[in-house]
């Protein structure tokens, strides 16, 4: 069901909107708000918060951030995200769950934390299970973060060229995925 689903402006509606495209619909919209909070990480950083709303599913992402404007990426991984979104049970023909939104949330949040300003942005993707991954690929280097319903955060990396791979769980090293996200 890829691409069967619309996509607005995931931020404030003062920034516009995005095109649609013919591959996509008006069924399901990114609805994101952000708000300014006191916060204690310094004078120049705030508190934003990401709203996202997927048909009755709702999701909340906060990150910090000196910028009222979004991260060049966050719109392309929202647009994404919506795109892609498992809106109802067995949206994969066979017997998937669809996506909770929970999960996204959860995902949207590692990814504040460990892109950059100026990363590459992933191509967001449901899960069988109701989870979310993100992906990159350039080169010969895959890389997948994945949020699954049933087991903790892992990414999987794999450079085809040199035969390394990794699959571990991703809390205990943000840092090496910092470094890996780095390579896109």
């Amino acid at each position: 069901m890829e691409g069967t689903y619309g996509s607005t402006l995931a931020f404030a509606p003062h920034m516009g909107q995005l095109d649609n495209s013919a591959a996509t619909t008006p069924y399901a919209d990114v609805f994101a708000r952000l708000e300014r909070q006191s916060t204690a990480l310094s004078p120049e950083l705030k508190q934003r918060t990401v709203h996202i709303q997927f048909g009755d599913r709702r999701g909340v992402v906060t990150y910090p951030s000196s910028s009222a404007e979004p991260r060049p990426w966050v719109v392309p991984v929202l647009c994404s995200l919506s795109e892609r979104w498992g809106m109802e049970s067995g949206w994969d023909s066979y017997d998937a769950k669809p996506t909770d939104a929970r999960h996204a949330a959860r995902l949207l949040t590692y990814l504040f934390e460990l892109m950059r300003e100026n990363s590459m942005p992933p191509t967001m993707t449901p899960l069988w299970d109701g989870g979310v991954q993100a992906t990159w690929h350039r080169n010969s280097n895959d890389l997948e973060i994945v949020v699954s319903a049933d087991e903790p955060p892992m990414y999987f990396f794999r450079n085809a060229a040199t035969g390394e791979e990794e699959e571990k769980e991703l809390v205990p090293n943000r840092a090496r995925v910092r470094d890996l996200i780095g390579q896109f």
